[in-house]
């Protein structure tokens, strides 16, 4: 089983895979997520069995070229598997949808920050620029109020757009606000295009080991807004 979930806003692209997991009668804790995973990761996911018999439960984010490929050219294998998947992607051309269509995958399209309320954009608007004092109180003022996983999606919102900035990405194409396409093109002259990539990374494996209890995640998310602003 695969069910194919699109959008920019990692934090409503992991709330919906969470219900998606818990109405699978899975535990949240119990599944496997593969952030960037490789081609050999998913041919040994797909066909692998439990002993009983039962079935497992994937998640795939972060899809390089290749990976992302490689799941629509081989979708039937990934729909009729007794294993269930989630796959997190940025966006679906009419090719891929037709793909989803002709092999009864199911595709949720998250209409990025529409479809929540609005947050506070303090913290981010600060962190990009890398202002430390401001950044710092900032997330302790949303801690106060929110719980650290919708934190931390704001900040994710903001640099994976930022991403779209040093991909030469014009406003039309990144199909961002207007606003907030000006704003993220003047914050990422404060960053290079490795460090974009890097605070990407962080917030991927934070929030993997965050879920494991691997780390206390308010203190992780102070740890990288320090280690990123001046």
């Amino acid at each position: 089983m695969l069910t194919v979930i699109a959008g920019m806003d990692a934090l409503l692209l992991d709330k919906k895979t969470k219900e998606i997991i818990q109405n699978n009668g899975f535990a949240v804790a119990a599944t496997r997520y593969f952030d960037i995973p490789s081609i050999e990761i998913l041919h040994e996911a797909v066909s692998a069995q439990d002993l009983f018999g039962d079935s497992s439960m994937y998640v795939i984010r972060e899809l390089d070229e290749d990976v992302y490929e490689f799941l629509f050219s081989n979708i039937e294998i990934f729909s009729q598997s007794q294993n269930i998947f989630i796959a997190q992607v940025s966006k679906l051309l009419k090719k891929q949808k037709d793909i989803c269509a002709k092999a009864e995958v199911e595709i949720i399209e998250i209409n990025s920050i529409k479809e929540r309320e609005t947050s506070s954009f303090v913290l981010a608007d600060a962190f990009l620029r890398r202002e430390k004092k401001a950044a710092f109180v900032a997330l302790h003022d949303e801690l106060a109020t929110k719980p650290p996983e919708e934190v931390h999606g704001g900040l994710w919102y903001q640099i994976k757009n930022m991403t779209l900035i040093f991909s030469g990405a014009s406003e039309a194409e990144s199909g961002l606000h207007p606003f907030v396409y000006k704003k993220l093109k003047s914050a990422s002259v404060k960053f290079s295009k490795k460090e974009c990539d890097e605070m990407l990374r962080e917030l991927l494996e934070m929030t993997h080991k965050a879920h494991r209890g691997q780390l206390d995640f308010e203190v992780a998310l102070e740890q990288f807004v320090l280690k990123y602003t001046k």
